[in-house]
């Protein structure tokens, strides 16, 4: 993100850290599912590493996916899903 875009998203409330997609759909035992998305050799912040730990201790499953397929896998075994 550009400079100008990270200071007008936290100007509208967004917190550092937070996964770039979240499935709003419970499913046993989680509360829903938030996915970071990183390149192949991308690597997670610190404040995404906290974020994600936090929201796994509030019952949320989080998973970071390097390619479509490891979303597609993601969302498969959330559901629970045979791969």
């Amino acid at each position: 993100r550009s400079f100008a875009l990270a200071a007008h998203m936290k100007v509208l409330g967004l917190e550092a850290g937070v996964p770039d997609l979240f499935l709003a759909y419970p499913t046993d035992p989680w509360r829903g599912l938030f996915i970071e998305m990183k390149s192949e050799k991308g690597k997670c912040t610190v404040s995404q590493e906290k974020m994600q730990d936090a929201l796994v201790k509030a019952g949320y499953s989080v998973r970071v996916c390097r390619s479509l397929e490891d979303f597609i896998a993601a969302v498969k075994g959330y559901f629970g899903e045979a791969l």
